[in-house]
């Protein structure tokens, strides 16, 4: 056997291993990452609060995670700006008429009057917003999306980079009413109160 042939099969066997040790460390973390969302208890209408030092795009924001799944999460930022970072062409509209809503026997926080419509074009967006608001029903409007991979957000959160609050549906119901009529930072300071509140409350 030719030296060269050698020395090609044995960097092919390496590569091989590599390959194999990749995808084998992947499904590790993977596996973790969703054993640790469970312990952490972030599942979808979670919030996640940006801590006070917090800079760049994700200052003072609050996120509604909007789903979770085996690799992936997904959120809107809803107390202002953009929802996100991504799919700026896509628009959301949250409201609470059950008999409107796409999934009205699947709301966004389990056991809250809360439902979302994703994915509209602009136009669909503003003729949905423009029917609940003549039958005086809250709404809100967001257009884009953030995505992370799970074990990132999952190390963010372990890492203090934010905080988790759950909704209820006071909270829920006060944010459709008024946010479009509060500032980022109010609708932020009363979110991370909430959370705090809540942290302290499961450290007792």
């Amino acid at each position: 056997e030719h030296p060269r042939d050698w020395q090609e099969r044995e960097a092919n066997e390496r590569k091989k291993k590599h390959r194999e040790q990749m995808r084998a460390d992947a499904e590790k973390a993977e596996k973790w990452a969703r054993e640790e969302a469970v312990k952490l208890g972030i599942k979808r209408g979670t919030l996640l609060v940006a801590k006070p030092d917090t800079r760049g795009f994700f200052t003072m924001s609050v996120v509604l995670l909007m789903e979770i799944d085996e690799t992936s999460a997904r959120g809107i930022v809803i107390n202002g700006g953009p929802g996100g970072r991504t799919g700026l062409q896509d628009h959301a509209v949250f409201h609470s008429c059950r008999h409107m809503a796409t999934e009205g026997d699947d709301p966004l926080v389990e056991g809250v009057e809360l439902f979302v419509e994703e994915y509209l074009q602009k136009y669909q967006a503003h003729d949905l917003a423009q029917e609940l608001a003549e039958m005086e029903e809250p709404l809100a409007r967001t257009q884009g999306y953030t995505w992370w991979p799970l074990e990132q957000l999952v190390r963010d959160i372990k890492a203090g980079h934010w905080k988790t609050a759950s909704w209820g549906s006071e909270g829920a119901r006060w944010w459709l009413k008024v946010r479009s009529k509060l500032t980022t930072r109010t609708l932020w300071r009363r979110a991370l109160k909430q959370a705090e509140e809540q942290e302290a409350k499961r450290a007792m």
